[in-house]
């Protein structure tokens, strides 16, 4: 099979992949005349000097991981992503180069018509309309239709109900997979029955595990981008948990703790760790971009939270507490210290029994369950607490509740109703008609319950309860479990279930969580105590809290001596 030389690259390097003319336009291979910018798509690019669409010339010296992408026409292909990398950029030049060059008929879908016009219009006619080599090509141009000779490229929503039924195609691109109706994605399979090429591409942001864009990706090739350490050579991939000191915010080596140094992330080499699939898989994480710092990455993980960050700064699948020890996480952060400081916030899940939670900014302090109304009233007069309970099942004694006790917020989940905000107060606008949802919160139900349990999972929350106490509360949130539902729109999404029905004190610490929103103030240090040891110890993994048994141990200990 005759090869194409590896094509060199804007700092004079040559690409790491071996390009075969069968692999790049197959209705080429029998014409044994080629021009190497009509058979490797980043020569295309690099000799007209191609723009993006904020008018800069593309060049791969900070996106060298997207060269390959850009070379590789594999006919099953699938690139787990993190966000603004310019992936959709070089698949928006990749369909272009299949119609024009490959003589292809494309099909490039998006989630929705609202999506297919964005894209269209703020990313994709940007870059067509910027370049005159590709906008004199068009011979008809609209957002939905790009003619280029007498082949096309279509760009469709997947919620369409007549998407895949009239229109044929070489190519299937889907992009934001994981936020498409898959049965849509399906049924356009086919669609590419009679081409001889018949190429699916995936490309998306993932969202759970072993769903749309990660199943594939399970079965792919599954290629890693591999950097090496300038001083112990050692090859590995960006991983998290091993390559970021997060006290200093740099990158390091695995192997000798070295800084990785913005050059040694950028030369790196696609390696295939599932060697053998006929699936091209890509893995882009936001580490492989040499534009961004530790730093820039731990302030993101910190202001987005743990789920936006797995998914669209590693491009993993995120499910919160998949993996965590929640009776383990519950008792490191328990506290022997005093964390009942005003001011204090109040979760109340409503039913026959009126369970709740009490709480400083610090953590819980106190748990509980009331029979009767008149003696959860006597709670909030004593605490005068900022609170948050449930809308229903009783929604007329909660009214009652909220107006006799203003300091209170009604919760609604919103399970089935995606919002962009986690949290949304009623009356935060100002606005005449909302200022009658004064005293309503609105939350996402998943979301509210992932991000509370990252809290105290990640010690934000510190529980200051009796023994006896606290293992009544873990066995609620022991019950809890984070399944996958499948929606009418046929995608799929976590939510969380009990299996036991004993939630209650789970969802007063959501509530109490809300209501810490709500009111808290920055955090302040824990008061002090005279103790032989300190509850949290500095090691050479940071700042951490000395076990549990050795805590009371000391106590006692204390307590014999005195």
């Amino acid at each position: 099979m005759e090869k194409i030389r590896k094509p060199v690259l804007a700092d004079g390097k040559e690409s790491t992949k071996t390009i075969f003319v069968k692999d790049v336009i197959p209705q080429k291979i029998n014409k044994m005349e080629y021009d190497i910018r009509d058979l490797s798509i980043p020569h295309w690019v690099i000799d007209n000097q191609f723009i993006n669409e904020r008018g800069e010339i593309l060049e791969f010296r900070d996106r060298l991981f997207l060269y390959d992408i850009l070379a590789d026409m594999s006919q099953v292909q699938v690139i787990k992503k993190c966000a603004q990398v310019g992936v959709s950029v070089t698949m928006t030049l990749k369909a272009y180069f299949a119609a024009q060059k490959g003589r292809m008929n494309i099909v490039y879908t998006m989630p929705s018509d609202t999506d297919v016009s964005e894209f269209v219009k703020t990313k994709a006619d940007m870059i067509f309309q910027s370049n005159e080599l590709l906008r004199s090509q068009f011979s008809s141009d609209t957002v939905g239709l790009k003619k280029i000779g007498d082949r096309f490229i279509y760009y469709k929503g997947t919620r369409s109900k007549t998407a895949p039924l009239s229109t044929s195609a070489d190519v299937l691109i889907h992009d934001e997979m994981d936020r498409s109706d898959l049965g849509i994605i399906e049924k356009y399979r086919s669609r590419v029955s009679a081409s001889p090429y018949k190429g699916f591409w995936y490309l998306s942001n993932p969202s759970l595990t072993g769903v749309g864009v990660d199943e594939i990706w399970q079965k792919s090739d599954k290629k890693e981008w591999f950097i090496k350490c300038g001083k112990c050579g050692t090859e590995q991939t960006l991983n998290w948990e091993e390559n970021v000191d997060q006290i200093n915010k740099i990158y390091v080596c695995k192997q000798c703790g070295k800084e990785l140094t913005d050059d040694e992330r950028r030369k790196g080499r696609w390696v295939a760790t599932n060697p053998g699939s006929e699936i091209s898989g890509y893995h882009i994480s936001q580490m492989m971009a040499p534009w961004l710092s530790a730093k820039d990455l731990i302030k993101e993980k910190e202001d987005r939270g743990e789920d936006y960050f797995r998914n669209f700064v590693l491009g993993e699948p995120y499910s919160a507490g998949e993996e965590a020890n929640v009776r383990q996480a519950i008792y490191d952060v328990w506290t022997p210290k005093p964390i009942d400081v005003e001011p204090y916030f109040m979760g109340i899940d409503i039913g026959i029994e009126k369970h709740y939670v009490i709480g400083s900014k610090d953590g819980i302090f106190k748990i509980g369950i009331c029979k009767s109304r008149e003696e959860l009233e006597a709670i909030i007069e004593k605490y005068n607490p900022v609170w948050v309970m449930d809308a229903g099942p009783e929604r007329t004694w909660a009214e009652e509740f909220r107006k006799k006790y203003p300091r209170g917020f009604l919760n609604f989940y919103r399970k089935d109703k995606p919002q962009a905000t986690m949290i949304k107060w009623g009356g935060y606008t100002q606005g005449v008609e909302d200022k009658k949802n004064w005293g309503y919160v609105w939350t996402d139900r998943t979301r509210i319950i992932d991000k509370t349990l990252y809290e105290i999972l990640k010690g934000e929350i510190l529980f200051s309860l009796t023994r006896e106490d606290l293992e009544k509360y873990i066995k609620h949130w022991e019950s809890m479990r984070r399944i996958i539902e499948q929606t009418p729109d046929k995608t799929e999404r976590y939510i969380w279930e009990t299996t036991t029905g004993q939630d209650h004190w789970c969802h007063a610490t959501v509530f109490y969580y809300i209501a810490r929103q709500r009111s808290m103030q920055k955090m302040e240090f824990l008061p002090e105590r005279d103790e032989k040891k300190e509850i949290i110890e500095r090691t050479a993994e940071g700042f951490k809290m000395r076990p549990l048994k050795e805590i009371i141990e000391d106590q006692q200990q204390q307590e014999d001596e005195s």
